[in-house]
C-alpha cells in the first residue's frame, strides 16, 4: 500500500487490523491516490472516499452500529483478495 500525492508514492506501514498509517512530508494532502498492490503485479490506483469531509456523517454512525449486533459477511472479488462488507442493510 502507498499513498500517491504529486505524483509521488509514500509506502504506508500496516498497524493492525487492515489498517495502514504514513507520516507525509506535506502541509495539504488533498488530492492524493491509494496505490493498492495485490498479489501477482496487479496495481490499482483509486481514490480514497473518505478524504472528504465529513468522513462519518449520522448515516455512517448508524449503520457502523447496526453491523454490530448484526455480525460481518465475507465476500469476494474478482481477484485473489478477501474483503467484509457489512450485513446489517
Amino acid at each position: 500500500m502507498a499513498v500517491r500525492i504529486g505524483g509521488t508514492d509514500h509506502p504506508l506501514e500496516p498497524v493492525g487490523h487492515d489498517v495502514f498509517s504514513a507520516l507525509l512530508p506535506v502541509h495539504d494532502p488533498a488530492d492524493y491516490r491509494l496505490v493498492v498492490r495485490y498479489p501477482f503485479d496487479h496495481t490499482v490506483v483509486v481514490a480514497d472516499g473518505y478524504r472528504f469531509l465529513p468522513t462519518l456523517g449520522e448515516l455512517d454512525r448508524h449503520l457502523i452500529s447496526e453491523v454490530g449486533t448484526s455480525g460481518c459477511g465475507m465476500c469476494s472479488v474478482p481477484i485473489p483478495v478477501r474483503t467484509t462488507r457489512p450485513t446489517a442493510w
